[in-house]
């Protein structure tokens, strides 16, 4: 078995990748299971120490003793799903793999997922910084959020990140795209995370 992990990150078509691989029925890979298509509450769910402290479950009003009950049915699920999936693919999908502040998360994700596999590959999709500066005020603009209507908070501070990721799943297993249409397979980013993968197109319709 082999595990890839898209970390996004931002800004880089990452909610595509993932709402088409979510509606995919694939042949020689899995799209991890999840109630959403992003990944990133799994594995805030699943790694996160306190989990309760993770914002989306406080604005879900989820309690400590709900979120621990939750945390269990889902490592049991993810579990069977490595475990079963011999000679195949799990793809898992998180921008907050490759976030800013981890809170312990990306250890605990990869020495749980080295119990199964040492096969196990990172794909990042980066930005030029002014690009993704540009895109995350626009997202600002657009949701009235003037807290973050401040060009440095956008500073991406790429090779923090990705020094964690080498740090976490060594160097050799971290795989770095520039988000740049003239470079990527097909001139699209879905495509050429399908091709990364060995995704077959015909397995997929693109959302």
């Amino acid at each position: 078995m082999k595990i890839i992990i898209h970390a996004g990150m931002h800004k880089t078509g990452s909610s595509s990748i993932q709402r088409t691989l979510a509606d995919a029925t694939l042949t020689d890979h899995i799209y991890a299971p999840w109630k959403k298509p992003n990944h990133s509450s799994l594995f805030q769910l699943l790694f996160r120490e306190p989990v309760e402290d993770f914002h989306g479950f406080i604005k879900e009003g989820l309690t400590n003793e709900e979120l621990l009950k939750e945390r269990q049915v889902w490592r049991e699920r993810i579990t069977r799903t490595l475990s079963e999936s011999e000679g195949k693919t799990v793809i898992f999908s998180a921008e907050d793999v490759s976030s800013r502040h981890d809170f312990g998360i990306t250890p605990r994700l990869a020495a749980y997922l080295r119990e199964f596999t040492d096969d196990i590959d990172v794909i990042l999709y980066i930005r030029p910084p002014i690009s993704y500066m540009a895109s995350a005020l626009q997202q600002s603009v657009k949701t009235n959020n003037r807290s973050t209507i401040n060009a440095i908070k956008h500073w991406p501070d790429f090779q923090m990140r990705i020094e964690k990721l080498d740090r976490v799943f060594g160097k050799q297993h971290i795989v770095l795209r520039k988000f740049d249409k003239s470079l990527l397979e097909g001139q699209d980013v879905v495509f050429d995370f399908l091709n990364f993968a060995g995704i077959d197109r015909s397995e997929v319709t693109i959302r």
